[in-house]
């Protein structure tokens, strides 16, 4: 049984190393997606990446070294701090902010897989399948896009995913505990984009799971807020009010006054609730269509379809239903009022699916005829994802762009004879010398900044930590996987020497 999973460990990083590799640098579709319309990416260290990674480097720098940034409004990320903190706790080892990046990254896609192997394990399901099924979904336009930039994408979203994947798996004798199943809410609604999975872990604890006592749902709620008002007080803190609020004015701000302006004169605006849901599912729909390939998502749909007779009616089933769920609530409250709609809101629905898929494969493995279909959804999408590698061609890569979500869906074509070489697109850039030792010992902290560097440190330190013994706690990991976490994070003090 060892052996098994180490080798399905093997596999699937192996899976992710060539993904990484093919889509390094220029080569990332989110580095090419620019040229793709006369833009120009950036140049980082002497790779290619997009210029949202830029304003991340003072995130990190701060968490390494304790100095604040030149001009706070730009940084962004300081609202979404898990993987700024886990860069910098690396780069104390390797001395280097891409190296440290990719090694973030790459972690924590490893991180994901053995502990959706031990998921696969604990309900006694087929490696093979349970393998061929994660594969697939490797290679989905996430995977592509974001494993080889330096930036949040990858950690936030296995962030999200593991907590899903802990609730999933704790004791409900453990869930029924407010201050256990409010740190889990906590850690993942500090994350990147939480809402869905925030919403879909409290309902489903709160109505399938249910406290014992009345006061026990308030303290669940609370705990599972404080950190994140917490943290955005010390960044207003320590910013002097000048942390950034783009988030707030450009994403949250228009959706709440389109709506206040609705409950302020209902029968003026009494078709903007059927409007919303109109373009609800229209945008909802298409950025599913753009982060599941559509031949998965229809043999995904198919197998479901099938085997519903076989569906396990437990409370994990419904913990899954309730992602596309509470996506597709989401998006009609939102989609029209939301300049970006990007298809990275429907991360929890590829997680949804990552979970049916892998279902239908265990379930279907001893027929034939699906042992084949599994098989070739795994080389169709392996295809798609590789489509640039492969072949030079970027029109997989202009699918998850904003323009193709705004567009009309007939511009795709337009895209479809474009290569990734300069002819074609006069704008892209080529990767340089890559510097992969820039950084040195840490400067010693002044009496101002050694305050907030300590809270941060210990702040984040204490939630990821808390991740990892949730996770140990839900049998997913060793017993003595939170000691190694505390031991990687003390031991990256060496930054000072």
């Amino acid at each position: 049984m060892r052996r098994a999973k180490l080798t399905a460990v093997a596999v699937l990083s192996l899976g992710f190393l060539i993904v990484f590799l093919t889509h390094f640098g220029q080569r990332s579709p989110y580095s090419y997606g620019w040229p793709l319309f006369g833009g120009y990416a950036r140049n980082l260290l002497g790779t290619v990446v997009n210029p949202d990674a830029l304003p991340m480097v003072p995130v990190m720098v701060f968490f390494y070294e304790g100095a604040q940034p030149f001009e706070w409004r730009h940084g962004h990320n300081f609202r979404l701090p898990y993987h700024a903190f886990l860069s910098a706790t690396f780069a104390a080892f390797t001395r280097s902010y891409l190296l440290a990046n990719y090694i973030v990254n790459f972690g924590a896609l490893m991180l994901l897989t053995l502990v959706a192997i031990n998921f696969a394990q604990r309900r006694q399901l087929p490696l093979v399948p349970v393998v061929l099924g994660l594969l697939t979904m490797a290679t989905l336009p996430f995977m592509t896009a974001y494993i080889a930039q330096p930036m949040h994408y990858i950690v936030g979203i296995t962030v999200s995913f593991l907590g899903v994947i802990t609730a999933m798996s704790l004791d409900e004798e453990d869930l029924r505990r407010p201050w256990i199943s409010g740190l889990l809410a906590a850690i993942v609604v500090l994350n990147y984009d939480s809402y869905i999975y925030a919403a879909a872990i409290g309902l489903w604890i709160m109505i399938a799971i249910r406290f014992r006592r009345a006061i026990d749902y308030a303290i669940f709620a609370v705990i599972g807020a404080v950190p994140t008002i917490v943290w955005n007080a010390f960044l207003r803190k320590t910013s002097h009010n000048h942390d950034s609020r783009i988030t707030e004015i450009t994403f949250v701000k228009p959706i709440v006054k389109a709506w206040k302006e609705f409950l302020r004169h209902p029968l003026t605006h009494f078709t903007q609730p059927f409007l919303a849901g109109e373009i609800g599912l229209n945008i909802g729909t298409h950025m599913i269509l753009v982060m599941i390939y559509w031949p998965l998502l229809i043999a995904c749909l198919a197998g479901l379809w099938h085997f519903r007779d076989e569906i396990p009616r437990t409370r994990v089933t419904a913990l899954i239903a309730l992602l596309p769920l509470l996506f597709f609530g989401h998006q009609w409250g939102t989609a029209a009022f939301d300049w970006e709609n990007n298809p990275r809101r429907a991360l929890p629905v590829v997680l949804a699916a990552a979970f049916a898929w892998c279902w239908i494969a265990t379930v279907g493995w001893q027929r034939r005829a699906w042992r084949v279909a599994i098989v070739a959804i795994l080389l169709i999408s392996a295809m798609l994802g590789m489509m640039d590698a492969l072949f030079d061609r970027p029109v997989m890569g202009f699918l998850t762009t904003g323009q193709a979500m705004k567009g009309n869906p007939k511009d795709v074509m337009n895209f479809e004879e474009k290569r990734l070489t300069t002819e074609s697109l006069p704008t892209m850039m080529a990767d340089g010398p890559i510097i992969w030792r820039d950084l040195g010992r840490a400067r010693r902290l002044t009496r101002a900044d050694a305050p907030p560097f300590l809270f941060a440190q210990l702040f984040m330190a204490s939630l990821l930590c808390g991740l990892i013994w949730l996770l140990a706690r839900a049998k997913l990991l060793p017993r003595y996987a939170p000691l190694i976490a505390v031991i990687v994070w003390v031991a990256s003090a060496v930054r000072y020497y």
